[in-house]
């Protein structure tokens, strides 16, 4: 039984989650459409957690269970990677190099945010 409540509460925060991102899709599509949706969704979402109507803790099941899992949402692009081998093989090094200056910069950038985001944190 408990595990069929996590369920459900795991199933209800990811319809709230889905159902946002779907706004931010209506948004797109009548408003202005060369923002991404997602960018509307995130938006909305980032507004209802800053004023709080949407609480964090609501998500919680839902993101421990999505970070448990989170290889699995990796399989598909790195199988996308192997059928398209063919269109970029020819330029692996320079694909690699953009890929490595690219994982630096949002390392390092991440590390900044969360280092400026724990110290107002302290204030």
């Amino acid at each position: 039984m408990k595990y069929f409540l996590i369920g459900i509460k795991i199933l209800l925060q990811t319809a709230v989650v889905v159902g946002i991102y779907q706004v931010g899709v209506l948004l797109n599509k009548y408003i202005f459409e060369y923002i991404p949706a997602t960018i509307y969704g995130l938006s909305i979402m980032f507004a209802f957690l800053y004023f709080k109507i949407l609480k964090l803790s609501f998500f919680k099941e839902t993101s421990d269970f999505t970070l448990s899992n989170l290889a699995l949402f990796f399989i598909p692009a790195c199988i996308g990677i192997f059928d398209a081998y063919h269109l970029f093989h020819k330029s692996i090094l320079s694909s690699l190099l953009v890929i490595s200056i690219s994982t630096i910069a949002t390392i390092i950038l991440s590390s900044k945010l969360i280092e400026t985001s724990i110290k107002k944190d302290d204030n």
